[in-house]
């Protein structure tokens, strides 16, 4: 399709009620960005896949430790410093 141009009529089913519906696209703009390839942004995918990954397994071990020792964090929180930091870097 070209810019400002009109698909041909599409016979689709409706969504609702599965009555015939017959559709026209029309195509105002042209995205003019074009999609990188696999290649170029596997890395980062996959480097964004295994953060969350790792997010969620620490999150599920901290809570399986929380558990077995009967421990919640309102009572570790309870016996920190209100200011309590554990790691601080200083120049």
């Amino acid at each position: 399709m070209k810019e400002g141009s009109y698909s041909v009529p599409l016979l689709q089913s409706s969504r609702s009620d599965r009555s015939p519906v017959v559709r026209l696209y029309y195509l105002e703009q042209l995205p003019s960005e074009e999609v990188p390839p696999i290649q170029e942004v596997e890395s980062k995918l996959r480097e964004e896949i295994m953060e969350e990954m790792i997010i969620q397994k620490t999150q599920d071990y901290f809570a399986a430790l929380r558990t077995y020792y009967r421990v919640s964090k309102e009572q570790i929180e309870e016996g920190l410093p209100p200011n309590f930091q554990p790691f601080e870097y200083q120049k």
